[in-house]
């Protein structure tokens, strides 16, 4: 029996709708057999050497409300998200090690609409996520951790599309939570467990302190490998969403304009639930290794609980509350190590349409790239 400590401090710029980890735009359901640097979960990593790397992350996603079938605005939302990760594991012996990450990402969101060009508006957030990962391997197969989380955000948004240029509504927060792993390897296959509950916290916005909270989730893993360079993994992902006080908006600076204090990007109202995926490694040589994955993720629309932004007409009825919109994300990539470096890229691509109320329409395309590179000092 042999026990493991891994330590790890991550600094996080997240999304503007869901504060989402870097790690997850580069996850497969096989990682906790071939763990790499940079993982999710806090119980499957094990460092046995020292390591260093990187890992950068690219986000672009055109979201469109088209409400033309009542006279309405065609809404669209350009988001844009740059990421760079730097981090360290360090072995300290007898199967205890430490680690430290560091992220920094700036997002932004251009929202426009139809009716008139004064409609384009550019919000950003810029946030900064802190983890303590321990793990523990109690057996030379299984594995557990947990990680207390810090958050911190720094929100500029306008809420309304017809503000003037410059009215803008900043304000900051800080969150804290935490999380759990597990996982079982064996030479054959074997599972995982992730868990991150929901992070919590306040701000005082316009003189008013608010309850904020970020979603969190929870994750099964198995993954099976028969050989040949082959390796086999399904996952399942719940997210666990709450609304926080941000739902009721507030007053501009103006004390006349009702704003939605999560922005005016059109995704806000789209809220995921579920995610199903399949995933396959397969080992070209023992320096690549090809990694592909099929998921379907379900959500649900909620623009009844959510304060609404001028020109924004869906008018959702109670019934339709539940109403389930299916996506298939596919993502790629290719594994590659030789001589103490090792590393990863690939890219992740979805698309989805959905017809609301009245007939308006929601159209979404996205795509993330992403790279790793580790070095064994």
């Amino acid at each position: 029996m042999r026990a493991l400590l891994t330590i790890s401090i991550v600094l996080t710029w997240s999304a503007l709708a869901k504060a989402e980890m870097a790690e997850s735009y580069v996850r497969f359901p096989t990682d906790a057999y071939n763990p790499g640097l940079f993982l999710l979960n806090p119980g499957a990593q094990r460092p046995d050497k020292v390591k260093a790397g990187a890992l950068l992350v690219r986000q672009t996603r055109t979201t469109d409300l088209d409400q033309s079938s009542t006279q309405g605005d065609k809404l669209t939302s350009e988001f844009k998200a740059e990421s760079v990760v730097f981090g360290a594991l360090l072995d300290l012996g007898a199967g205890a090690g430490v680690g430290l990450f560091h992220e920094n990402q700036y997002q932004s969101v251009v929202t426009t609409t139809s009716a008139t060009r004064r409609g384009e508006k550019e919000e950003i957030q810029r946030q900064q996520h802190s983890q303590v990962r321990l793990a523990v391997e109690l057996t030379d197969e299984i594995r557990a951790g947990m990680a207390v989380r810090y958050l911190y955000q720094d929100h500029v948004i306008y809420g309304d599309l017809f503000l003037q240029n410059g009215m803008t509504t900043r304000y900051k927060t800080s969150l804290i939570g935490y999380g759990s792993g597990a996982a079982y390897v064996g030479k054959l296959g074997g599972a995982a467990y992730t868990y991150f509950p929901p992070l919590r916290g306040k701000a005082k916005i316009q003189g008013e302190e608010k309850i904020i909270v970020e979603s969190g989730e929870v994750s099964l893993e198995a993954f099976l490998a028969p050989g040949q360079g082959l390796t086999l993994g399904v996952s399942g992902k719940k997210w666990l969403n709450e609304l926080d006080d941000r739902a009721f908006g507030t007053t501009a600076s103006d004390d006349q304009t009702n704003i939605s204090l999560y922005g005016l990007d059109v995704e806000q109202f789209v809220v995921p639930f579920q995610l199903m995926t399949l995933g396959v490694d397969y080992e070209l040589n023992k320096s690549a290794t090809v990694r592909v994955s099929a998921a379907q993720e379900k959500a649900e629309f909620n623009f009844i609980d959510k304060a609404r932004f001028q020109r924004l007409d869906v008018r959702q009825q109670e019934s339709e509350r539940h109403d389930e919109m299916k996506t298939t994300k596919l993502r790629a990539g290719i594994r590659f190590g030789a001589k103490g470096i090792d590393g990863q890229a690939g890219v992740g691509v979805f698309s989805r349409a959905h017809n609301l109320s009245q007939d308006h329409k929601y159209e979404a395309s996205g795509r993330e790239l992403f790279a790793t590179i580790g070095v064994q000092l």
